[in-house]
């Protein structure tokens, strides 16, 4: 597996992995589409996708403000859970955040993901609030 920085180009796959992640109940392309080519015009977007025999399987993006990364999105297709991807990925973002000299991690992550909220754990992340039905994280 290899981890490459995402350009625009890779828009479409990664609309694919958020569709396929499981995440969304009714998922509507166009608006996941739209929401990521608005994320790449932002400021300071960072984006990453893991390529496991040339498919696009997984993906995360991040922004920095006042030094602290902030985790906006990470999914894995459904059918690639289980085999090491999230570790892989979490040490990839904690390494470009050190890179980046932040301070902190921040991230949010649905109630009901108890695999990723377990994940998030073992690496010393903590609940520091809730946002509708999320946890915050660092």
């Amino acid at each position: 597996m290899k981890i490459r920085k995402a350009t625009k180009k890779d828009i479409n796959k990664i609309v694919n992995i958020e569709i396929s992640s499981g995440y969304h109940k009714n998922p509507i392309k166009e608006r996941i589409r739209e929401l990521f080519i608005n994320f790449f015009n932002s400021n300071n977007p960072y984006a990453y996708i893991l390529i496991d025999n040339k498919n696009v399987i997984s993906y995360f993006a991040f922004r920095v403000a006042r030094n602290i990364c902030e985790l906006d999105y990470l999914a894995l297709d459904k059918r690639y859970q289980g085999r090491g991807s999230g570790k892989l990925l979490l040490n990839k973002i904690l390494t470009l955040s050190k890179k980046l000299k932040c301070e902190k991690v921040r991230l949010s992550v649905r109630y009901n993901n108890r695999i990723a909220i377990n994940l998030y754990k073992k690496y010393g992340f903590g609940s520091i609030g809730k946002n509708k039905n999320k946890f915050i994280m660092e």
